[in-house]
């Protein structure tokens, strides 16, 4: 008898820790203050987020207001984000967020907005030449030196002539298109295939044919 009194004894003292222990477990407060997820809902954009650096990137494409986007946030659960998401929000200038979990912790994140740069424009090469780029055929509107000069002078061909065409969208700051090639030993034109590549900021691009290319720099 009294060892099934010890025995019950023990299985109280069991079961009481045990409930002690979720007690206390259910009471310790989550520390996790992260943003996981940060998407532009109109137009659809996704965010390219640096947990490191606690730095967010959206990018979002040409001719977007983005002096009201209204983004969709998801953060650890238990947290609080500041502003809240789905609030409309200006970022024509990085705009700060702050993550705080339930035990008060809070991280602070960056978030900033870049409209997709466009190869349209005017555009000229360091040698004089220009050129218009306006929907899918660039041509050159002024030519001042090269063997395009002296076909010009020659009559064999005329201002917005020589160009670059077909140009489609290919990545962010990559675009595919064609360049007009002349042969002078053969005396004829030719088209070839090419690559358009922008700098990061938008004012300037290359084209590479795979033998290298001219730059142009933006004019207007």
């Amino acid at each position: 008898m009294l060892k099934i009194r010890l025995n019950l004894k023990n299985v109280a003292t069991v079961v009481a820790c045990f409930v002690a222990s979720i007690i206390f477990f259910s009471c310790e407060k989550s520390s996790e203050n992260l943003i996981t997820s940060f998407t532009i809902t109109q137009p659809h954009a996704v965010g390219e987020i640096d947990q490191i650096k606690k730095i967010i990137k959206v990018e979002v494409q040409t001719g977007t207001d983005i002096t009201a986007l209204v983004p969709e946030i998801v953060i650890s659960p238990k947290a609080k984000i500041t502003p809240e998401s789905g609030k409309p929000t200006n970022f024509t200038s990085p705009v700060e967020y702050l993550v705080t979990a339930q035990n008060g912790n809070s991280t602070k994140y960056t978030v900033t907005v870049n409209v997709e740069k466009d190869i349209v424009g005017k555009w000229a090469r360091n040698d004089g030449m220009e050129i218009i780029i306006d929907g899918n055929i660039g041509a050159f509107s002024k030519i001042t030196s090269g063997i395009w000069l002296t076909l010009l002078l020659e009559g064999k061909l005329s201002i917005g002539d020589p160009k670059i065409k077909d140009i489609a969208k290919t990545g962010k700051l990559t675009w595919k298109g064609k360049d007009l090639f002349y042969n002078i030993q053969g005396e004829y034109f030719f088209w070839e295939d090419c690559i358009l590549i922008m700098n990061t900021a938008g004012n300037m691009f290359q084209v590479d044919n795979g033998v290298g290319g001219a730059t142009y720099t933006r004019i207007q």
